[in-house]
């Protein structure tokens, strides 16, 4: 596998008026730093909690200002909350891609977006969104609530795997992840 960038968030100094520090590396050995200030109000938050690639596009989810994507070939920042699109919330935890869906996970539900079609849907019964991860036949989603839930491609049904009905110990996961074994 070939290094192109490699997108990092790393905790600074919590005193600072901006603690969070995002930056890219890039196979040139540049280091470049995205946060409110230097992107010309292309990031909106830098609260940032998730990082996803899909080609050209770098998404970000930001605990209170929605998603920021960026395109990387133009330079181009696209915004999408509340306010402009059907999510749920603009506390994103959570960001997966599975080929031209990007899936968003949030305190409140979880969205998911087309890329070539532009549309939006949404599960709000779904809650505290902690992870996401996309296998060929479903979409797996973990929550610090709810256990896990699991999504059908293929017939587009839910079922949840709780702590009461399958052997997860407790309700609460943090991560998940698909061994592609």
């Amino acid at each position: 596998m070939k290094l192109r960038h490699l997108f990092f968030l790393m905790l600074i100094d919590l005193f600072l008026s901006t603690p969070f520090l995002n930056q890219l590396f890039s196979q040139s050995g540049e280091w470049t730093t995205f946060n409110v200030s230097n992107t010309n109000g292309g990031l909106t938050n830098n609260d940032i909690r998730a990082i996803a690639v899909n080609g050209d596009k770098v998404w970000f989810g930001t605990y209170g200002g929605g998603i920021c994507r960026y395109q990387k070939s133009i330079e181009k920042w696209t915004h999408f909350d509340m306010s402009n699109s059907p999510m749920l919330s603009d506390h994103v935890q959570t960001i997966a891609i599975d080929g031209d869906d990007i899936w968003i996970g949030s305190d409140n539900g979880v969205n998911r977006f087309s890329v070539t079609a532009g549309e939006w849907q949404s599960w709000i019964s779904i809650q505290c969104v902690s992870d996401i991860s996309a296998d060929q036949n479903h979409i797996w989603i973990s929550t610090v609530t709810e256990g896990v839930y699991r999504y059908s491609k293929s017939d587009s049904e839910w079922y949840n795997f709780n702590s009461g009905n399958s052997g997860l110990l407790s309700d609460l996961v943090n991560a998940i992840r698909i061994d592609g074994e």
